[in-house]
């Protein structure tokens, strides 16, 4: 898979949370920078977190298109004829995000 993410020249990724925005209830809008490949795209997306006593934890559930983060290996968008070789440029980031209070000086 070294290919799919060139790991060689881009050994991390990053998600860097620019704004948290209150929707109601425990559900917020998280608006972060996302970058792959050294390409940054913002997201906006839903997170639902809990304050657990000592600990807040966060649950969102993201959807990306690889191919606008330079991620074209496989997709179809971006080459002609690939037929079952096709890779879907949309996936799907599952976070589940657990943080003390104590580590901001609460």
């Amino acid at each position: 898979m070294r290919d799919f993410f060139d790991v060689a020249r881009y050994p991390t990724s990053s998600f860097v949370i620019r704004k948290v925005a209150p929707r109601g209830g425990d559900c917020y809008t998280i608006t972060g920078d996302i970058t792959i490949k050294g390409v940054s795209k913002t997201l906006d997306f839903m997170a639902r977190i809990e304050n657990n006593g000592e600990v807040l934890e966060a649950f969102a559930e993201i959807k990306i298109d690889r191919s606008e983060l330079d991620v074209q290996y496989g997709s179809g968008s971006i080459f002609d004829d690939l037929g079952d070789q096709v890779i879907y440029d949309e996936f799907t980031l599952n976070v589940h995000l657990v943080a003390r209070k104590t580590a901001f000086g609460s």
